[in-house]
């Protein structure tokens, strides 16, 4: 820079000691193939982070892993009332795939993620109903 200020790159890296920039994992991948017919779909999706470091002034060059999740999903659409419903199953997380821990040496033992990035809930199944007039 010009003015003579530090520089920091913050990609690849959980910005932790930089408050408000946040984690900026390098890779994110979303992957889907739907199938269709007249009433049915069926959608399925993958949801790729790539790993990135974990700099902070207690966990120098730390490595936070990779995540990757397969959500499912099931719908029938019926003509009902002069409009369209659409009934869905669907789960997240099919494989149920824990977030990549961070802070690992902690002292109380405790598992922790990067709620950033990352979604602790696990398989999530759901039911949705939508009607379109």
């Amino acid at each position: 820079r010009g003015d003579g200020s530090a520089t920091f790159d913050g990609l690849n890296n959980r910005n932790t000691s930089f408050g408000q920039l946040g984690s900026v994992p390098e890779m994110r991948l979303n992957v889907g193939v739907d199938w269709r017919t007249d009433k049915h779909a069926v959608n399925l999706w993958a949801r790729h982070i790539g790993g990135y470091d974990d700099r902070t002034p207690s966990n120098v060059n730390e490595t936070i892993d990779d995540w990757t999740v397969l959500d499912v999903q099931y719908m029938l659409s019926l003509e009902v009332g002069g409009g369209v419903t659409d009934l869905s199953i669907g789960v997240n997380n099919l494989t149920d795939e824990d977030p990549p821990a961070v802070d690992r040496d902690s002292a109380n033992g405790r598992r922790a993620f990067d709620s950033q990035v990352h979604d602790p809930r696990g398989q999530t199944v759901y039911l949705r109903v939508k009607h379109s007039f």
